[in-house]
């Protein structure tokens, strides 16, 4: 019995190991990433989305493609899909607004209407 779980928790780890190297392999680097800033600012949110954010971020996704809707104070529902289609074709984490995320939008994003 020994022998089975030892066995089990080996491949477990193993597949967890290999997992974890694919996904780093996959996912843009952060170094290059925060070294770069951008016109919107958007490298700066890290607290919470004010409308200005929801803005930037909505400008961004315009200028790069995938947004086509009217620019406002929140992230509506066409906004939020945009940004998960950004995060998938960009290999990003994804499902939430997270840091990682700003940072890729922002580069080479004009926040000038």
């Amino acid at each position: 019995m020994k022998i089975l779980f030892y066995f089990l928790l080996t491949f477990a780890l193993t597949q967890i190991a290999t997992a974890q190297s694919l996904v780093t392999a996959n996912t843009p680097s952060t170094q290059n990433v925060s070294a770069e800033t951008d016109s919107c600012g958007l490298h700066l949110a890290e607290g919470k989305l004010t409308p200005l954010k929801s803005r930037q971020i909505q400008i961004c996704l315009k200028q790069k493609g995938y947004y086509k809707g009217v620019i406002g104070n929140e992230l509506n529902a066409d906004a939020r899909a945009a940004l998960l289609q950004y995060q998938i074709d960009n290999h990003l984490p994804q499902g939430n607004l997270n840091l990682l995320s700003l940072r890729m939008l922002g580069r080479g994003c004009k926040c000038g209407e």
